[in-house]
């Protein structure tokens, strides 16, 4: 039984020219380090999707919706990633995954995909190390994103959880993901917000950090745009570290 190939839509974002591709890929972690050879800098991987079938179509309409912002080929000039990772979301919304990478990222054994479709384990294994989500010791590169994120902080009730990315003190509020780095908290949500950089935004006394982190919006608050702009760098080499080993 063939099963058509599947590809990831993704978001990659150049800081140094300031330009934003959005592209299809089946292996994402080596299409990032093909790019970055090519263009000399490191990237931003601000999200990817599912394995998805006939993703060049889905890619296609996103780049349409996007055609007035396009500078070269796959490349345009957007520094809001939100809105287009909003409108990948829509787009895809009804689109058939990859049932043999994505079956096995939640969970399924490789000899019982090869049952499900009955074709060899062999052929499996080929197809899951070709996109880069499997070794010789089964690890997942990828990671199954589940869903696009809400994008409105959800209450949540789980313990504090530890600041990983720089030794600032923090403190959690009711707010899923979200971190207060003055020690201090706004009144959420933040009014007359306007973004300033890539990820920051100000209403003029407090910057609003949202970084998009393991699939899903980060948030973070201060009052201090350098330590704004740290906490961005040290959210950013996680993600580089994780991205490379």
């Amino acid at each position: 039984m063939k099963i058509e190939d599947g590809r990831c839509i993704y978001v990659l974002y150049n800081p140094t020219s300031k330009l934003t591709k959005i592209g299809v890929s089946d292996n994402v972690k080596a299409r990032k380090s093909a790019i970055e050879q090519a263009c000399g800098c490191p990237l931003d991987l601000m999200y990817f999707s599912k394995h998805l079938l006939c993703a060049e179509k889905y890619e296609t309409e996103v780049h349409v919706k996007f055609k007035n912002y396009r500078k070269l080929g796959e490349w345009f000039d957007i520094l809001d990633h939100i809105s287009v990772i909003e409108e990948i979301a829509d787009t895809i919304k009804t689109a058939t995954e990859d049932p043999i990478v994505e079956t096995y990222k939640k969970g399924m054994s490789i000899t019982r995909i090869a049952e499900e479709y009955q074709v060899t384990r062999q052929a499996i294994l080929a197809r899951l190390k070709k996109y880069g989500v499997y070794d010789s010791n089964g690890h997942i590169y990828e990671r199954d994103p589940n869903s696009i994120p809400n994008l409105k902080p959800q209450p949540r009730a789980t313990p504090p959880r530890e600041n990983k990315y720089q030794h600032i003190s923090t403190i959690d509020d009711k707010y899923d993901d979200t971190t207060f780095l003055d020690g201090e908290k706004p009144i959420l949500p933040l009014k007359n917000l306007k973004r300033i950089e890539p990820n920051l935004n100000s209403n003029g006394e407090w910057f609003q950090i949202s970084l998009f982190k393991d699939g899903e919006f980060i948030y973070s608050y201060t009052k201090d745009i350098n330590k704004a702009r740290a906490y961005i760098q040290g959210v950013r080499a996680v993600a580089y570290s994780n991205i490379n080993n």
